[in-house]
């Protein structure tokens, strides 16, 4: 403070003081005059007259400060303060006083109660005060209420009006109109209602004690508040859902169907009567009046456009595209388009724009996985100035609407289910409704005079509210879909303007309405459409044609080399592929042609290269076929020859980009190529490989353009290398490293090493060069950065982008044709690939070589190609594919699915508009077919649930809900607020009685959630009540505690340059690496820098002179408790024979350590812990805590962060675990065999479905065969329990034995004079039974009670080992032991055969399946040759159909829906099952404990029954993976044949036979 400043503040402290003095002696006398150099306020005090309107309250009273004072209008991006003080709007709500009286700081995102009003401590709403201890719970954790209530302190306060007892005491109050005076909070004092919002509609008029409303012009009032729209009762409400729009009048009367079509969102233009929409990746524009004259708005570039608003007074549209991560605006005047926001933001979701004021905002969803939140955001609408409104207890704000009246900001929130508003600064915050009751799942707001509209998912329909709160009025209720957007059609919505800033502008491309402040009061901006940007007059536009092209996740983008004065936007429209259904998009590669500005990107999701040029529509697929992971591309432009590298095929491959058909492999056999740079100047490729094993080390290696002479130039100190660039001026080749997080440089022969340095940089990605600058992309800073080469003057020019990838400079003049390169001139004379070359090994000289694609070879004169017939083509599509018009390949079952599979949308021609289903088909309401027995099975297989109307009523298990619909859904989603069953009907008034079940804790929002994410610092309520009343958080395991927020992170993001903690605690007090020196973790090289201290001795040399591996280094071994692997890695023994390539060249599932398929499977979202059966959730892989048994799911890998470089070249998801990196894919996708997700087959191996599988796109179906039904889970199949009794027969020692077939609850049958029973089987129809007697020799017939015993073979059999019964043709076979034979008879014995008698030793067991398109009868023999054989049932066609893995085949039984056998081996201990042929051979179970002599097997829905014979047992489990192990009977006597009874047991088939047998 200077002198001056301190005399007048000295002066004004004593002039204060006097007059407090005087005021206290004459309180009850009138004011004593000032001077005249002094100004009298109304509290009687003298101050100087320049004081006066200076924005601070000297009288106390602040009349100095409102008596003919007259203040300069602030700016757009100024906030006026309370003292009339203009301030810039970055200084709202930063925690200091830049006003000087507080206001820019008073309700920052929060709750400001009114006079009258107290807020509740945990969540700030605000409640009258006299509900305050009323023993009624007002606040939500009924903090207004308890045993502390009281008015202590109400004597001491001496209020002036009154005083209220609270649960900390008394406090003082005052009447209404009136307010407590903050300078002693007792006296009450004047509340000015209008400088609060609520009190009236619009306008307002301050009185003493009270106010006076009045309306804008339009409007009128209606009685005190109310502002009324002239024609008021024509006002419209369009509502979207899935397949049309409807119109209503304000009561939900009066419904239209406008549009029959899917729309995402619509906006109205009211003058013009048009509409605008959006039809998945369209917009769409049509009078209201004429629907059938829609027209598409020419906008280029949209990848999934999901919100628009419209401008109706500049007539420009903005669009927020979701996936291209961007806001753009199109002028209508001359189809013109440009970005205006597309920089640090993360995901926009809805926006809103006000040009009466000049304002737009939008919603920024942000990112979970980072520090970045939700945000609402303020621009001007050219983009510029933005203001983040600074809002707390955001987490989904689903829609924004705007009064601009009031100018006031109204969203929906669906996760904290409540609507709140706050003014145009983000100040003043107010909730208007909330509740999952009233507001359970809002998608779409809007306003109209004092109503706030919305639809919601819960509700299934549009509902509307007063904005001054109160119970929400459903209006409307859809028939079934979901309703989306909702949009009020009155002039009053858009009210004209006093000027048209844009009429007679001199703007060359677009004007662009702003502040009206802006541009020197001129209320606009000229703007350029993309790919052009603005001269120095401000006014006309020339194109750009230098810029920095760079591909992030769903669109190639490109901006201006220079960082904006003003603000970010891109300099040429974004460049988007087609998307294949829902894989979505993942560029990652880019380069380009400067001559005819193409630009070639890769996708690796929808496995292709696309070639698209500057300023199309649409880019085209290039490459589609034989590629997979293409993470790095370069472009020859001299040969016009395209490379790329392929991470998942580990190869590097060319195309010729004017015949892309053709194609080579010119490297092969790699670990994991990652960039690729082509130097056609030189004849040369640079490419990088990352891969790091016991066989080698990350390296960079150079060819010549042919593939040939590779030379790994550098190999030392590497870790992650990453993108490439060349400095052609300097002859060097620059590259970063996401390992060691920095850029290095060499010559083209990998010598004279250079490290930049003094830069930040955390995981870069790519690298590009231009003049003295290198810019590169980083991953963690979401960036993109620019540096001189020496690594200083670091500018960020682009950031808050995710996953940005691959970066070039397009500039022309990078791209110079060489008259040195023979390729320049008629293809070098080859007929089709030209491959500039060194000459003998120089770098100084360039040749060519000429070279052929796949499917011919170089004719003798070395330049032409003729036909290889000994080579495949790979662009040849195998048998069952469709060859699409681009030549890719799909499943012939993906035509006509409605998804683009080609890319270029051949897949979908020429399909059939009026489909008729097949018989066995129901056809849906929108034309698809489906299985008829997919009805009503609870799954929306239509896509219109057409399907499951009119069900029936279904059963659902104890821990599901029933809903109307005949869905059945986990208890847990009932009553969460969101639309789980589709019909809402798991939500309404019921809930406001919902508890939770056992092991869940019950929010304060009704939401059900495990004990287990109580107080571990996220927001798993919604509403944070499992995180209130918590003890410190303390981050245990690998995981850091941020400082001033309840948060964790990993360790390895503590200090990595990036704010991870909300607070940004985790970049505080961190430590900085010395000169030249290590971290405590890494080892110093002699020559060159730093390596991680685990890569000393470790069998590779890292450093360049080989000292972290010294002679003293002892031989790699891996200690107790370790297999070793052919390479020399160490893995946890319990790893050997999992199934998983954990060494890394798959010695640990060699052949010769007799590995078995994997016979277990975690589900989706879990992971196995290795060498057990054990599964634990995704999350808990590396988290610190010791979850498997012996603490498999943590290791030092876990600190390796594989999944940093490239996402550990997975295409979906990348999970750290103990192994490294390890993908995981969406639902309904797999892992191709390499890091890339395809469409799952569930059906294969078999289990998933009890009986039929039907795999679809993404998913599957299961069908049950009569006499079955598919229960709610959609996959089991349930027999009927009403048409058949169901129990178990065991033949055991002189008896059979009758039981329930759930529980061992038996009877034995009365059978006489038995001896030794063996085998058994039914005949359902007559409800017998036929079972044998070793002892006796003889096969016996009885009812299934156990009468009527009649003996069917009484002579010439010995040891009767198994039978089984034909139902169909009425014949019984039976095997036996000492005669070495298989037989037949009829039922009743007559007609008996011996069917099999060669070349059989000791058959075993027998099984039938007589139905349709079977007809086969098996055996097993364990005699000479074991082995399980087929044969039709007269004895024809006798085919070995199990010889291998197996010793002594005891037990079969059949699958008959599946038409699968199983069988045990009593001395390999295990049971198999395979396909009728053979083939599909699984183990189901192997186990020696409880498998000791399996003798006898049945099936009876989804379970296996056998009998033990050593353990005298019966047992059972599930029939596909033997889980659910049950010992149902033990201590029975010789248990040996079994069979279940039911009559689906024995399913009705035709009869092939003539005549009929008929026994008695």
């Amino acid at each position: 403070m200077s002198a001056n400043e301190a005399n007048i503040f000295i002066r004004k402290l004593w002039i204060i003081f006097i007059q407090c003095y005087f005021i206290q002696q004459i309180s009850t006398q009138a004011c004593l005059p000032c001077s005249e150099d002094l100004f009298q306020c109304k509290n009687c005090r003298c101050i100087s007259n320049q004081w006066l309107c200076d924005h601070n309250n000297d009288c106390g009273d602040n009349s100095d400060e409102s008596t003919n004072c007259t203040y300069p209008v602030c700016s757009g991006s100024e906030y006026r303060c309370k003292n009339e003080r203009c301030i810039s709007q970055d200084w709202i709500c930063d925690g200091s006083d830049e006003c000087g009286d507080n206001s820019e700081e008073e309700n920052c995102g929060t709750y400001h109660c009114r006079p009258g009003e107290w807020a509740c401590p945990s969540n700030g709403h605000c409640i009258p005060i006299r509900n305050i201890c009323d023993s009624n719970r007002d606040c939500d954790k009924g903090e207004d209420e308890g045993v502390t209530c009281s008015t202590t302190g109400c004597s001491k306060l001496s209020c002036d009006h009154g005083c209220r007892q609270t649960p900390t005491g008394g406090i003082c109050y005052c009447s209404t109109g009136f307010k407590i005076s903050p300078e002693d909070n007792r006296t009450c004092v004047d509340f000015n209602e209008c400088k609060s919002w609520g009190f009236c509609d619009q306008t307002c008029e301050n009185t003493e004690g009270s106010y006076k409303c009045s309306c804008a012009q339009g409007y009128t009032l209606s009685g005190n508040r109310t502002c009324k729209a002239a024609k008021s009762a024509e006002m419209k409400l369009y509502i979207t859902n899935d397949d049309n729009i409807v119109t209503m009048d304000t009561n939900g009367g009066d419904t239209q169907e406008t549009l029959l079509t899917s729309v995402e969102d619509i906006e109205l233009d009211v003058k013009n009567n048009r509409m605008f929409w959006i039809d998945q990746t369209k917009i769409y524009t049509a009078s209201i009046n004429d629907w059938s004259a829609k027209q598409e708005l020419p906008i280029k570039g949209l990848a999934r456009p999901s919100a628009l608003a419209y401008d109706w007074i500049g007539n420009n549209l903005y669009y927020l595209d979701k996936d291209a991560i961007r806001i753009d605006i199109f002028a209508f005047k001359n189809n013109l388009q440009r970005n205006i926001i597309s920089d640090n933001i993360r995901a926009p979701h809805c926006m809103a724009v006000d040009p009466i004021h000049g304002y737009l905002f939008f919603v920024d969803a942000g990112r979970k996985s980072t520090a970045n939140s939700v945000k609402i955001e303020r621009a001007f609408m050219d983009g510029s100035h933005r203001l983040d409104l600074k809002l707390t207890k955001l987490l989904m704000p689903q829609s924004i609407t705007l009064d601009i009246t009031t100018q006031r900001l109204f969203w929906i929130d669906s996760h904290l289910d409540q609507i709140d508003t706050v003014d145009y600064n983000g100040l003043d915050r107010r909730t208007i409704i909330s509740g999952g009751i009233q507001v359970p799942s809002g998608l779409a707001l809007n306003m109209f005079e004092d109503q706030l509209y919305w639809t919601d998912a819960t509700k299934m329909g549009a509902l509307r509210v007063s904005v001054y709160g109160g119970e929400a009025k459903q209006i409307y209720q859809s028939s079934g879909n979901i309703l989306k957007s909702i949009k009020v059609f009155h002039p009053s919505k858009q009210p004209v303007p006093e000027r048209y800033p844009c009429d007679n502008n001199p703007c060359q491309h677009m004007c662009v309405i702003s502040h009206t402040t802006d541009n020197s009061g001129l209320g606009y901006r000229c703007m350029c459409s993309a790919g052009y940007q603005l001269l120095p007059d401000q006014k006309n536009c020339t194109k750009i044609d230098k810029f920095i092209l760079f591909a992030s996740m769903h669109a190639v983008r490109g901006i201006p080399l220079e960082q904006s004065m003003t603000y970010s936007v891109d300099a040429i429209q974004p460049i988007i592929g087609p998307s294949r259904g829902r894989n979505g998009r993942n560029y990652v590669a880019v380069d380009y042609i400067a001559e005819n500005e193409t630009i070639y990107f890769s996708d690796v999701r929808n496995l292709v290269i696309y070639q698209g040029t500057l300023g199309d529509s649409e880019p085209k697929p290039l490459v589609v076929n034989s590629i997979r992971t293409v993470e790095g591309l370069s472009v020859d432009w001299i040969s016009k020859n395209l490379y790329f590298t392929d991470y998942a095929r580990g190869t590097v491959s060319v195309v010729r980009i004017e015949q892309p058909g053709d194609r080579r492999d010119i490297v092969t056999d790699l670990g994991n190529p990652r960039s690729i740079l082509v130097n056609p100047i030189k004849g040369i490729i640079f490419f990088s490989d990352w891969l790091r094993n016991s066989m080698q080390n990350a390296y960079i290696a150079r060819a010549y353009g042919d593939g040939s002479n590779v030379t790994k130039i550098r190999e030392h100190q590497l870790g992650w290398p990453n993108g490439l660039c060349i400095d052609f001026e300097a002859d060097r080749l620059y590259w970063v490293d996401a390992y060691f997080d920095r850029i290095q440089s060499t010559d083209f022969d990998g010598e004279n090493l250079k490290t930049l340095g003094n830069h930040a940089i955390t995981h870069p990605f790519g690298i590009a060069l231009y003049k003295d600058d290198i810019y590169f992309t980083d991953w963690r800073m979401e960036a993109i950065l620019k540096i001189n080469k020496n690594g200083g003057k670091q500018t960020k020019l682009r950031s808050g982008v995710g996953k940005m990838m691959g970066i070039k400079i397009f500039d022309k003049d990078l791209q110079p044709m060489s008259s040195q390169n023979p390729c320049t001139r008629r293809n070098g004379d080859c007929s089709h690939f030209c491959f500039p070359v060194p000459v003998a090994g120089s770098l100084l000289r360039i040749g060519r070589h000429c070279g052929c694609p796949y499917g011919m070879k170089l004719k003798e004169d070395q330049r032409s190609c003729e036909p290889n017939p000994d080579e495949p083509n790979p662009n040849s599509c195998k048998a069952g594919l469709f060859r699409c018009d681009n030549g890719r390949c799909i499943p012939q079952s993906y035509q006509c699915d409605k998804d683009n599979d080609c890319l270029d949308n051949s897949d979908e021609k020429d399909c059939p508009t009026d489909l008729t289903c097949a018989a066995n088909k129901f056809q849906c309401d929108n034309g698809r077919c489906v299985s008829k027995v997919w009805l009503c099975d609870g799954d929306n297989d239509c896509g219109d649930m057409s399907d499951e109307k009119d069900c029936p009523g279904k059963t659902c298990r104890p821990d599901e809900f029933r809903c109307n619909n005949s869905l059945c859904i986990m208890q847990t989603l009932k009553c969460d607020t969101d639309n789980d069953c589709g019909d809402s009907s798991d939500e309404g008034d019921f809930c406001a009685d919902h508890s939770c079940p056992p092991e869940y804790f019950q929010c304060d929002n009704k939401r059900c959630i495990p004990e287990h994410l109580v107080c571990n610092g996220g927001m798993d309520c919604f509403d944070q009540s499992d995180e209130y009343k918590c003890p410190p958080l303390n981050c245990t395991g690998r995981r850091w505690t941020c400082k001033g927020v309840r948060q964790c992170i990993s360790n390895k993001y503590h200090c990595d340059g990036v704010n991870d903690c909300t607070d940004a605690s985790d970049e505080e007090d961190c430590a900085t690496r010395a000169p030249d020196g290590c971290h405590d973790n890494e080892f110093k090289c002699e020559v060159g820098g730093c390596i991680p201290e685990k890569w000393k001795c470790d069998g590779q040399e890292d450093c360049e002179d080989g000292t972290d591996e010294p002679s003293s280094c002892a031989t790699p071994t891996c200690h107790a408790g370790r297999f070793r692997c052919d390479n020399g890695r160490c893995v946890f023994p319990g790893w050997v024979c999992d199934g998983d390539d954990d060494c890394g060249d798959n010695s640990d599932e060699a052949q010769s350590l007799t590995c078995a398929p994997p016979p277990f499977k975690c589900p989706a979202g879990q992971w196995e812990c290795p060498g057990s059966r054990k599964c634990i959730n995704i999350t808990m892989v590396c988290d610190g805590s010791l979850d498997c048994p012996e603490g498999h799911d943590e290791s030092p890998v876990c600190n390796s962060e594989s999944c940093r470089l490239d996402n550990g070249g997975c295409s979906h998801k990348c999970v750290q675990t103990p192994r490294g990196a390890e993908c995981v894919c969406p639902e309904g996708q797999e892992l191709n065999g390499t890091k890339v997700c395809e469409d799952k087959n569930e059906c294969d191996p078999p289990g998933i479905c009890s009986q039929t599988c039907i795999n679809t796109k993404g998913s599957f179906k299961c069908q049950c065969d009569d006499g079955y039904t598919l229960l709610p889970d959609k996959r089991t199949c349930q027999a009927s329990r009403n048409t058949s009794q169901i129990f178990l027969l065991v033949a055991a020692r002189t008896t059979v034995i009758r039981s329930s077939i759930e529980a061992w609850i038996y009877r034995q049958l009365p059978l006489v004079n038995q001896k030794s029973l063996s085998a058994i089987d039914i005949e359902v129809s007559s409800g017998s039974i036929f079972y044998s007697d070793t002892g006796l020799k003889k096969i016996f017939r009885a009812t299934y009670n156990g009468t009527n015993v009649t003996e069917v073979i009484s002579t010439g059999v010995d040891v009767i080992e198994d039978i089984a019964v034909d139902w169909i043709a009425g014949n019984i076979y039976w095997t036996d032991y000492r005669m070495e034979t298989v037989e037949v008879a009829n039922l009743n014995g007559d007609n008996r055969v011996v069917l099999i008698s060669t070349n059989i030793t000791n058959p075993r067991g027998v099984e039938v399946d007589p139905r349709d398109g079977s007809r086969f009868l098996f055996w097993s023999d364990w005699g000479q040759n074991p082995k399980i054989e087929r044969v039709g049932l007269d004895g024809s066609d006798r085919t070995p159909i199990i010889t291998e893995k197996i010793y002594w085949p005891n037990a079969l039984t059949l699958d008959y829906p599946n038409k699968r056998i199983y069988f045990a081996d009593a001395r390999l201990d295990f049971i198999d099952y395979c396909n009728y042929d053979g083939s599909g051979r699984q183990r189901m179970f192997s186990n020696d404990h409880f498998l000791r002599h399996p003798h006898a097997l049945t099936i009876f829905e989804d379970r296996i029954y056998w009998t033990d014979r050593a353990a005298n047992r019966i047992s059972r489990c599930n029939k596909f993976n033997c889980t659910e192990r049950t010992v149902m009977a033990s201590s029975i006597a010789r248990p040996l044949g079994i069979v279940a009874y039911h009559t689906v047991r024995q399913p009705k088939a035709s009869n092939p036979c003539v005549f009929v047998f008929i026994y008695s």
